[in-house]
């Protein structure tokens, strides 16, 4: 009798003569349970920025009170709606919402043993594993209370099937109806619609994929069947994604009016996009903080970005040693050649629709952190390359320096969140609060801010006063922060008639300014550095008379 593990797995897309190796399988598990222990190894913390605070904030709201709020803010809201599972469960826990996240990474990278290895081998499924942990930006979002790992799962759900779909459409062209199992469609339309209720990106990204699906089907004459099916189901992912339409058309009035996105510049952008995965913010933080590592990261970021363009390379000499394949017409079937070339042209045509939306809206609605959507499909066809290049050694320094970078940037992320900065920081605060509150007889004082990215973070930690926030222009998404972040509407309506201590959390400018101007004194001005989110914290105290 074979032996179970020479005997190749019950899929017609596994690589060519390829066949589960017991021991590659073990490797694997252990890849997958190691990069989990050392991603959980950084969840237990507390320290946020901005975007996290808002996470934060709005999951203690009802379900029908998120999407409202949510309503007013750039993102769709299902994550947000997850995390008030989350909150129903262990209440407001920036740890439960952070683990939350490396369960989604975690999942990304089991999606090599449960799937990568059937359509590419086991070798490029361990190499996509540890891409799904260890890429640079993969450790970003692994540790962030952000829907980004939710949404690369979702995604790179929708390419594999789609990819799986195409596939068995290319391979029976001329043959009659392509066997395309039940469950692929059912997988693919849920994570599209997924994609869609979690990231406007991820809804662009989705929309790409099924029409790359569709051309196909009718490229290699699937069948009427599959097509009528595709369209069936295209219909009810529509109708699941009415009742947020008209939300994402008046979102998309606003911001096409406003500054809400990232203002788009050729120059840095293009050069953000050439560099992506390897450019997370945490390999920033290292070279801040130390400087003599500055010259390292950046060679070391630039020489992997160059080797992986050679890898590039070598898998195309590779492949032409092969002789050019045929598709079912005669032609060069480049696009649709593996899953690698495939993952591409989603990326590449996804990237390109973004950039007709831009247009359209007037904001840069391409950023190179949205391509993160792509981090599984991405890490595939790195993998995919890598270990198929002519000189295996330039697969294999290049696949170290792609991890050496991770191994930086969550370097960068645990010692950034871990930092005494950042209890320093709220500590200063809840200090000054005592403060102020000894100088107003024991009573609350007063807190104001004009700083929303500063401001937030104390407010959805817990710690010191409720803050008036003074916004620069009407936002409703704030209404998030409630009850702990009350929203004001000028300086004046503020403090008229106000006397007693005021705290400020602005700039001392600011602080000067308004003592001026309402007849205050400045009596103490004081600042923090709060590492993790990259802010300094000001405050003044001001007393009224």
């Amino acid at each position: 009798m074979a032996d179970h593990a020479s005997r190749a797995p019950k899929s017609g897309f596994n690589m060519p003569g390829a066949a589960y190796d017991r021991r590659l399988t073990i490797a694997h598990v252990a890849v997958i349970v190691v990069g989990a222990a050392i991603l959980l190894a950084n969840a237990f913390q507390t320290s946020v920025w901005y975007d996290e605070t808002y996470s934060v904030a709005i999951a203690w709201h009802p379900f029908d009170e998120i999407w409202r709020i949510g309503g007013a803010d750039v993102h769709p809201v299902l994550y947000y709606l997850a995390l008030h599972v989350i909150y129903l469960i262990f209440g407001s826990n920036i740890i439960a919402y952070r683990i939350f996240s490396v369960i989604g990474s975690i999942v990304l990278s089991l999606l090599g043993l449960t799937h990568v290895r059937r359509d590419a081998g086991q070798k490029t499924a361990i190499v996509y594993s540890l891409f799904a942990y260890f890429l640079p930006w993969s450790v970003r979002i692994a540790f962030q209370v952000r829907m980004y790992s939710w949404l690369a799962v979702a995604l790179m759900l929708v390419a594999i099937y789609a990819w799986r779909i195409v596939k068995s459409a290319k391979e029976s062209a001329g043959k009659g109806r392509a066997p395309i199992r039940a469950h692929w469609w059912i997988v693919m339309f849920v994570c599209s619609l997924a994609c869609a209720y979690l990231h406007y990106y991820g809804a662009v990204a989705a929309f790409v994929t099924q029409a790359v699906v569709i051309v196909s089907l009718v490229k290699y004459r699937a069948g009427g069947r599959a097509i009528a099916i595709w369209a069936a189901c295209a219909v009810v992912a529509v109708v699941c994604y009415l009742p947020w339409l008209r939300v994402a058309a008046a979102q998309a009035s606003v911001v096409s009016n406003g500054d809400y996105w990232i203002k788009f510049a050729y120059s840095g952008t293009t050069a953000e996009l050439i560099m992506f995965p390897f450019n997370a913010p945490e390999l920033e933080h290292v070279t801040m903080r130390v400087f003599m590592a500055a010259a390292l990261v950046i060679t070391l970021t630039t020489v992997t970005t160059g080797l992986c363009i050679a890898s590039v390379y070598s898998y195309g000499k590779a492949r032409g040693a092969e002789g050019p394949r045929e598709d079912a017409k005669g032609k060069r079937g480049l696009l649709l050649r593996s899953p690698a070339t495939f993952a591409l042209t989603i990326a590449g045509l996804t990237t390109f629709v973004a950039m007709l939306v831009s247009m359209l809206l007037g904001n840069a609605f391409l950023y190179y952190r949205y391509l993160t959507v792509f981090i599984g499909p991405l890490a595939m066809a790195m993998a995919y390359v890598f270990t198929r290049t002519a000189d295996k050694r330039v697969g294999y320094v290049t696949t170290a320096l792609c991890l050496a970078c991770g191994g930086v940037a969550y370097f960068g992320a645990f010692e950034s969140s871990h930092s005494q900065d950042n209890a320093i920081a709220l500590q200063k605060y809840e200090d000054m609060c005592e403060q102020a509150r000894e100088l107003n007889g024991g009573k609350e004082p007063l807190v104001i801010g004009d700083d929303v990215y500063a401001n937030a973070i104390p407010a959805v930690s817990n710690v010191g006063c409720d803050i008036v926030y003074i916004p620069e222009w009407e936002n409703s998404a704030y209404e998030a922060y409630e009850p702990r972040f009350i929203r004001g509407k000028t300086y004046e309506d503020v403090l008229g008639g106000y006397k007693g201590a005021l705290l400020l959390l602005c700039n001392e400018e600011t602080a000067e300014k308004v003592a001026s101007e309402f007849g205050g004194t400045l009596l103490t001005h004081d600042y923090a550095f709060h590492e993790y989110s990259g802010r300094f914290f000001e405050y003044s105290i001001l007393m009224f008379e």
